[in-house]
């Protein structure tokens, strides 16, 4: 391997110090290898997720997650960061973490101006305290600094309502889903 990059009047001492190194990197070819992906978020070794999250600029973490979760957060991060500031961070952040929540802003229900509540669809019990706190940290970071929560609301979720938030604070309630030909 590494014999091969040496010049044709190499002397022997150089010749048994390549072969020495050529054996001691084909112990570390599978950690090699490993490195091959680390920028691949979505193949790199787990290990590594610490380090791209930081690299990503991920705000909130939390090393309790699952590998999957942890490398939602990191793809959507570029995104977060577009829309810092908007109901789009905040339910894009909420989407990483398989958490289906909607944002109803303050003149969908009659509160304060710039307060808005969380409604979150979940089969069964609500959040677990990481959870919670993890779904408080992600607003403080996201929101616009002017939008206070008011309350996280818990329901079942209805498969026949689908929602999609832009980032200006506007939320579109799809009720019929039509495929044109």
């Amino acid at each position: 391997m590494i014999r091969d990059l040496l010049p044709t009047n190499s002397t022997t001492l150089e010749r048994a110090i390549c072969d020495v190194f050529t054996e001691e990197l084909e112990l570390l070819q599978p950690d090699i290898d490993k490195l091959k992906y680390i920028r691949s978020i979505s193949q790199c070794d787990p290990i590594f997720l610490n380090a791209l999250a930081w690299e990503y600029g991920v705000d909130v973490w939390l090393s309790s997650w699952s590998d999957e979760i942890k490398r939602n957060v990191i793809l959507n991060m570029p995104r977060v960061h577009q829309l810092r500031g908007t109901i789009g961070a905040v339910q894009n952040q909420l989407d990483a973490l398989n958490i289906n929540a909607e944002i109803d802003p303050w003149y969908n229900y009659g509160g304060a101006p710039y307060h808005f509540n969380i409604n979150i669809s979940r089969v069964g019990a609500g959040l677990t305290s990481e959870e919670e706190k993890t779904v408080l940290e992600i607003i403080e970071v996201n929101k616009r600094a002017i939008s206070r929560l008011d309350n996280i609301l818990f329901g079942e979720p209805t498969p026949s309502e689908a929602s999609e938030y832009i980032g200006v604070g506007v939320d579109i309630i799809i009720d019929k889903v039509v495929i044109i030909d």
